[in-house]
Parts: structure tokens; sequence; C-alpha cells
């Protein structure tokens, strides 16, 4: 659906911000209903799925805004949807918990006693990585930037010295 959508407007860098913000609507309306429904276990487990949606997917969506801030030009490639893998396991492994509990080993109304499984842990380390990543992408920019900044001041300033010198000999 991303790859399509991305296809279809030419501002990429607006796809993936909406696609965040889309993301981060479906993770708070599933925690709003999670409230809600605070008495039925059955409905707060699909809640929770669907949570999943959201927070599987975001990470990713960062990743692709922050390389298309860096680089306008930048041109998402079929490859780069290896990215979605992961969150995509971890969404139909969510759903489907109940046959095999790699998500949630025991899943109860508080998040402190509950069980987590196999899967929940990888989902977990995908998404700080990817986040990770992301940090250290966006810092890497702004850090070429202010130095290229201080060298042409530094540059700017050795010019104006030498000037000076010259026109005073």
């Amino acid at each position: 659906i991303t790859y399509l959508q991305l296809k279809i407007n030419k501002s990429e860098l607006r796809q993936w911000c909406i696609m965040i913000l889309a993301c981060s609507l479906i993770t708070n309306v599933s925690f709003m209903l999670q409230i809600v429904n605070i008495s039925n276990e059955t409905s707060r487990v699909w809640y929770e799925a669907f949570a999943m949606i959201g927070i599987t997917i975001m990470p990713v969506c960062w990743l692709f805004a922050a390389l298309h801030f860096i680089n306008e030009k930048y041109k998402f490639k079929k490859i780069q949807l290896l990215w979605f893998v992961i969150p995509m396991i971890s969404i139909v492994a969510t759903f489907t918990n109940d046959y095999h509990h790699l998500i949630f080993k025991t899943f109860t109304t508080t998040t402190a006693t509950r069980e987590y499984g196999f899967l929940f842990y990888v989902m977990f380390v995908n998404i700080i990585f990817t986040i990770g990543y992301v940090i250290f992408r966006i810092i890497k920019y702004f850090k070429l930037r202010i130095i290229i900044i201080f060298k042409i001041r530094m540059l700017d300033r050795t010019y104006m010295i030498f000037t000076n010198i010259n026109e005073n000999t």
C-alpha cells in the first residue's frame, strides 16, 4: 500500500509524514478503545493487535521520512520493502497469537504482568534499531551541515584577515 501510495503522489516526504500520522492515529485509537473496554478481555487483545499496526510500522515510516528529509532526490527502491518484513510478521503474529503465543505468552490487562514471547523481543529490537538508525542519520546530516557552515565562516574570516594584511603592506 505504501509503495503504491508513493507512486501516486510526487511529494514522497509528505506521504511518509502522512503515514506517520496514520500510524499514530491507529495506535492512539486502539489504546483509547482498550481503556474504554477494560472489562472485556477478548476485545482488549484485538485492540492490542490493531495498535501493533501503528507501533511496528511507524519507525520504518520515520526512517523513510528522514531519508527523504536528508536527500530530497532520494528514490524509494523495491528492495527497501524488506524494512517492512519484521513489522508485517509481527502484525500477523499478533493477530494469530492465540495459536502460537509468539508475541504474548500470557496477555493481561496490565502490562507489568504480561509475559512476552520470542517474536515480541525480535520486534522490540527491530523498532529500537530502526529508531537508532534514524537518529544516527539525522545527527550525521546536521553534523555535516554544521561543519560546512563552520568551515565557510572560517574561510571567510581567513580571507578577511589576509586581505587586511595585504592592504596594510
